[in-house]
């Protein structure tokens, strides 16, 4: 008879090549960027066998673009027994104690918690949630209630974080907020009845703004489509071409798909508010600038081309990094070997800051950063005989 023998195997280490795109804790892989890292598996040695190891790749992908603006959402969940079964379209509701029953009489007044069972909370996850719409009947005038999404406070109307509750067969409670995650109603029962019919929630997602930094470019890539023809206060451009060190920038005029990134220029440190198109727009084949849509992962140099990102109103070549999420950068092939590129404006109306710096250097004339002749200057940043000056 042969005893069996039991040994265990040797612990197995996980570590990541690349942590800016891959972290590893234990036996847990955290995406943390978009790109490729190799993952290898160590497993200990035993008394049965030697140390070994295995390695694979994990890619890390990027979400993908929408075709249309985001829609808003009503969410109306309705209750139908009193283990919080619901309508087809209602969220997945969590109760911290069990219903006590659900009261079918005409007009229903839903599930009963409380009734000896003192506070509860119901959870469920929502995004972008601006509005959460309580339905409920009590019959006691003493309980309160309160709305968390995401760690933000929801209030009433009248600013109120935590509610009381009047004694009513039928009242609605709206909640107003800003907040994705988790959302929390807390009910501080105090041993009486709490009956919920209804919870509706309202999700909204504004379109994003974008500050223009102290040059006045900024480089964004919204998932989202978007359109340009209302534009107030700044411009958005792609790169159509690369010439020698000069990078031309063709203005966007009407709408764009999602996923196409672009750059933004207007007056130093303006706020430029963005609006959604309804649907895709133009693409823009000949666009040299990539777009992030979640952190991203680049090197200064790939294949055959160069990146470059935008910085006091030049392209830089980029070090090897994580490129953040909704920002443009550009890549250029490798034979223009640059550190730096100039703008251009293929539209004639403004011209950049190196060509009024090249023309004449000392004529004491005023010019803003977009290099158009200033006549009476206020504060702000100029461009007198080739410098940059503050005027206060």
């Amino acid at each position: 008879m042969v005893e069996e023998s039991k040994v265990a195997a040797g612990p197995l280490t996980l570590t990541s090549g690349k942590e800016d795109i891959a972290t590893v804790n234990g036996l847990v892989i955290t995406p943390q960027a978009v790109g490729t890292t190799t993952i290898t598996i160590t497993s200990a040695a035993n008394e049965l066998y030697n140390e070994g190891t295995v390695t694979f790749t994990l890619t890390v992908l990027a979400p993908e673009a929408k075709d249309e603006a985001p829609k808003d959402e009503n969410i109306i969940t309705i209750f139908t027994d009193k283990n919080l079964n619901h309508n087809e379209d209602g969220l997945d509701w969590t109760a911290s104690i069990d219903a006590n029953s659900f009261e079918t009489e005409s007009p229903s007044r839903g599930v009963q918690f409380g009734a000896g069972k003192g506070k509860f909370t119901l959870t469920s996850n929502a995004q972008n949630v601006i509005q959460v719409i309580l339905s409920m009947s009590t019959n006691d005038g003493s309980n309160t209630v309160a709305v968390n999404v995401g760690g933000n406070d929801f209030t009433t109307g009248d600013g109120v974080v935590t509610y009381t509750l009047p004694q009513s067969n039928d009242q609605t409670i709206i909640f107003e907020g800003a907040g994705s995650g988790t959302i929390t109603i807390s009910v501080n029962d105090v041993n009486r009845s709490v009956y919920f019919k209804s919870i509706e929630v309202k999700t909204h997602v504004d379109a994003p703004t974008v500050k223009l930094s102290t040059s006045g470019y900024a480089s964004y890539c919204s998932a989202y489509p978007l359109d340009f023809s209302d534009a107030d206060g700044f411009a958005a451009y792609y790169v159509s071409g690369v010439d020698g060190e000069t990078v031309t920038f063709t203005k966007i005029t009407g709408a764009i798909a999602g996923g196409v990134p672009f750059i933004l220029y207007g007056t130093p440190e303006y706020v430029c508010e963005l609006q959604y198109a309804e649907e895709a727009g133009e693409t823009f084949e000949s666009n040299m600038l990539v777009g992030t849509l979640a952190p991203t992962y680049v090197t200064k140099e790939e294949n055959d081309v160069t990146n470059y990102g935008l910085s006091n109103g030049n392209f830089h070549k980029i070090n090897d990094g994580v490129v953040p999420a909704h920002k443009a950068y550009l890549q250029v092939p490798n034979d223009v070997n640059t550190a730096a590129l100039r703008i251009v404006f293929a539209d004639g109306e403004t011209t950049a800051i190196e060509a009024v710096e090249s023309a004449a250097k000392n004529d004491g004339v005023y010019y803003n950063i977009a290099g158009q002749r200033v006549q009476t200057p206020t504060s702000g940043i100029y461009i007198v005989n080739g410098k940059k000056v503050l005027v206060k």
